[in-house]
């Protein structure tokens, strides 16, 4: 997959299509090079997991907490102590959209958190730097709900319930609906206590979604192009008919020189950054049919891996939580972000693979899987084994 990604998009296919005159190898390595190295990240990861999962762990937890702090003392100061964005969620109105530039990789650090109360709150057990995980859980909670972006308020409001199930499916008990309506009444008051306004902005955004769902337009009465394909979205369909097979390849513009190719009449130009707003489109569009194909191999491997890891999770639960509770934890984050690619976040299915990113958490799932699959293994020869992951 990745020497597809690179001689075939990255070399071959534009050479071919001769899109961009000015187009090379060499800037595609440069412009793409996370994504060119992002196997090489997925090993390391593995590796490092299966060594030091705990050390893992501790990062998360407490890059996430000294970060998320900072963005909020900022946001109530007024200040900027880490890289932050600030932008009108509708033009011409109130609502403003604040976040990070990045959150590396402690944005999972809400699911482990949820992780945390849900299942201590029966099974107890020593969870390193449990305070701060949860208090960095609430943290991640109000910075997403500062975003405004409404596939992230989706993914929030669904999370209590992926957890609450995969609870459910690994205790064989029923679901405690109480426990979340708990925790989205905290959730109001940590967000009302840290900036009031926003639960109005963000109850705006839940009826925009709702409606958007129901009738195809916002409260404002606007269509979603990308719902609607409308707009440029009718050059991206024109675009992937025209290259069904291998896409356009790589094909770099200036942001900054694209809207005036729109406005110029450009259609590709418009046609590649709708493609860009969505995922699974840009998928057909950049890489073809050709390319998306190839995805399919790599998603049954990961699913294959993903079930074996949930039985072995639901086989062994009441020794596992206890003697190795980390990689518990850590194999449940990495179930739940895998389930949420394969239902919410679907849109972006053909769109996320080789990106750094993704490539942690493949690392993560075989290296966590590996683990158990090991433990149960040398531990049904012997069953007095010791605690050595």
């Amino acid at each position: 997959m990745e020497l597809y990604y690179v001689m075939i998009y990255g070399w071959l296919t534009p050479y071919l299509n001769g899109i961009n005159s000015d187009n090379n190898f060499s800037l595609f390595v440069l412009k793409e090079r996370t994504t060119v190295y992002s196997f090489l990240i997925a090993i390391y990861v593995y590796l490092f997991a299966k060594r030091g999962l705990l050390y893992h762990y501790r990062i998360i937890v407490v890059t996430g907490f000294i970060c998320l702090a900072l963005f909020i003392i900022g946001y109530i100061s007024g200040r900027s102590f880490v890289p932050t964005i600030v932008e009108d969620r509708y033009s011409g109105e109130e609502l403003q959209r604040v976040g990070m530039f990045s959150y590396g990789l402690f944005q999972v650090i809400l699911s482990m958190a949820l992780i945390i109360y849900f299942f201590s709150s029966k099974y107890k057990v020593s969870i390193p730097l449990k305070r701060s995980v949860l208090i960095g859980g609430a943290l991640m909670f109000i910075t997403y709900m500062l975003t405004l972006t409404r596939r992230t308020l989706i993914e929030i409001a669904a999370l209590p319930f992926i957890i609450l199930w995969l609870r459910a499916q690994i205790t064989n008990t029923s679901i405690k609906y109480g426990k979340i309506v708990l925790i989205f009444i905290i959730g109001v008051i940590l967000l009302g206590v840290i900036t009031p306004k926003y639960i109005s902005w963000v109850g705006r955004v839940y009826k925009d979604i709702g409606s958007l769902v129901t009738t195809g337009k916002d409260t404002r009465g606007e269509v979603e192009y990308r719902l609607s394909r409308t707009g440029n979205m009718v050059y991206v369909k024109e675009n992937i008919k025209k290259r069904p097979f291998l896409g356009t390849g790589f094909v770099w513009m200036l942001y900054s020189d694209t809207n005036e190719r729109i406005l110029a009449g450009d259609t590709f130009a418009g046609a590649w950054w709708a493609a860009r707003e969505v995922p699974i489109y840009n998928a057909f569009f950049s890489r073809g049919l050709l390319g998306v194909v190839l995805y399919i191999p790599v998603y049954i491997f990961i699913l294959k891996t993903l079930i074996e890891l949930f039985k072995l999770l639901k086989g062994r639960f009441n020794e596992f939580i206890v003697r190795f509770p980390v990689f518990y934890i850590m194999g449940l984050v990495v179930i739940i972000e895998f389930l949420q690619l394969f239902t919410l976040r679907v849109y972006n299915l053909f769109g996320n693979f080789c990106n750094p990113g993704f490539m942690v958490y493949c690392g993560l799932l075989f290296s966590i899987s590996f683990s158990f699959k090991k433990f149960s293994y040398e531990s049904e020869k012997n069953p007095d084994i010791g605690a050595t992951y």
